[in-house]
């Protein structure tokens, strides 16, 4: 526990004293930070990470029974900073970059509101334009 100590206090020394380091449950071979960097506590340096082809971030990772997983990231910094992810919940991007995986940038949803979450600000922008089209029609009455 001490070494893990040392471990963090180096880390935030190195990096941003604001950025907080913390193991994912099931992962205790890693520290995750609140901004979405994996450090390796075996290798003592930070996991490269790749973009699926959905467009979230990954990082392979070994559990702690040992076997080998891709693991998106939001969802390693959801269970590190926040506690396990609930069977048949999601974590959404609230603002919808899939690559801005900050904790404040994260939330626990249901698959029906994540799938709605995408589509409302493009609703809200085409019921916007529509108002104003309206307005402009009306003064120039």
């Amino acid at each position: 526990m001490i070494k893990l100590k040392r471990e963090v206090e180096s880390l935030k020394t190195q990096h941003n004293d604001s950025i907080e380091w913390e193991q994912a449950q099931g992962f205790s071979k890693y520290l995750i930070s609140t901004d979405g960097q994996v450090y390796s506590l075996k290798s003592d340096r930070l996991l490269p990470q790749g973009i699926t082809n959905r467009g979230y971030k990954q990082v392979d990772v070994c559990n702690d029974e040992g076997i080998k997983k891709h693991m998106r990231v939001h969802r390693l910094v959801y269970m590190a900073h926040i506690g396990a992810i609930p069977e048949g919940m999601q974590i959404n991007h609230k603002d919808e970059n899939k690559v801005n995986n900050c904790i404040d940038n994260l939330e626990l949803m249901t698959n029906r509101e994540n799938c709605s979450y995408g589509t409302r600000n493009a609703r809200i922008s085409k019921s916007m334009k529509i108002y104003r089209e309206k307005q402009r029609a009306m003064a120039t009455c």
